[in-house]
Formats: structure tokens, sequence, C-alpha cells
């Protein structure tokens, strides 16, 4: 029985030493922790004055682009239509359903005065903070899509078009240059 609470003594007083560290060490990190906090906080306090320009031209420029910046930035949020993959994916025949399903949520529809198409699903919003809306549409008839233009934003390869949009595209092109009057896809 004495050999056992020997033991358990030697137990004991292990347990304590490594308590001991553990709290000695927990007591470092907190420091640690501390000093990191101060120096985070001391870095990110940066005052307005700071940060503005003293020149009042370059004041106003620097509010101006701010405020492309937060547009733009409301714009790419606005919904996947922001993105290249989603356009990639329109195709003509699809339902309005599933137009909305890949683009989102236009930001505009508009009835046409053209009679092959009766309404159009504008998507609009500055998209690279350049100060200028980009623009892409699809248009309908009988609920189907008849034809779709790409914001401008994105650049496709030949390749990557397929080849009812590049034949379609040069016919509408053809057909606007043949009747100017005609701007209802504009």
């Amino acid at each position: 029985m004495e050999k056992r609470i020997t033991l358990l003594e030697k137990e004991n007083d292990l347990l304590e030493r490594q308590v001991s560290e553990l709290s000695k060490a927990k007591e470092e990190l907190a420091a640690e922790v501390a000093g990191i906090k101060e120096d985070v906080k001391r870095k990110t306090m940066v005052s307005l004055s700071e940060i503005l320009p003293e020149d009042e031209g370059e004041k106003k420029s620097f509010f101006q682009t701010f405020r492309r910046e937060m547009r733009s930035e409301g714009a790419r949020s606005s919904g996947p239509w922001t993105t290249q993959a989603s356009w990639n994916s329109i195709r003509k025949r699809m339902t309005t359903f599933e137009v909305r399903k890949a683009l989102g949520n236009p930001t505009r529809i508009k009835q046409s005065a053209n009679p092959a198409v009766e309404y159009v699903y504008l998507y609009e919003g500055d998209l690279d903070a350049d100060g200028k809306k980009e623009s892409g549409y699809v248009n309908f008839k009988e609920k189907r899509v008849v034809y779709f233009q790409y914001p401008h934003r994105f650049q496709f390869e030949e390749s990557s078009v397929p080849a009812e949009r590049s034949w379609l595209s040069a016919k509408i092109a053809m057909k606007k240059l043949a009747n100017p009057i005609d701007r209802t896809l504009e």
C-alpha cells in the first residue's frame, strides 16, 4: 500500500509540474496575443487625413474612383450574369425560366417594338469600375430566346463562340445596316 501511495504522490507531483508549465505557457501566449492585437490596432488605425490627398482636384478624383468601385462591386455581386460562364450557357430556344436560372433576375425588362421580339431582359452594371455600364441582353419571342448579346466586358475567342451566335450576330448587324430606323435591340 505504501508503494502505491508513493507512486501516486510522484504522479501527483508530475501532474502539478505539468499544470504549472501549461499555466506559464498560457500566460506567455496571452501576453503575445495581446501584443499582436495592439500592433494590429495601431497599424489599422489610420486617420482619414492620412488617406485623403491634399489637393482638391485629387480629392475629388479619389472620391469619384471610390464611388465607381463601390457601384462596380454592387454590380458584380448582383447575380450570376456578371460571369462569362453564365453567358456561355445561354442558347437559342431556352425558356425564360432557364435564362433566369443561368443569369439571375434581369436588372430591367422592357417591351420591344420589333414584332420579332416580344420583350427584352436587360442585364446592366459597371462591372470593371471604369464609369461605363456594361450591358447584355436577351430577346424573347413566345417565352423563348431568339437572340442575346454578351456584356461588352467579356472578350471571347472566336472558337468559344458557337457558330449559331456568330451567324446570328452577322445577320442582325446586316439587318441594322439595311434598316437604320429599327433600333429596338440596342
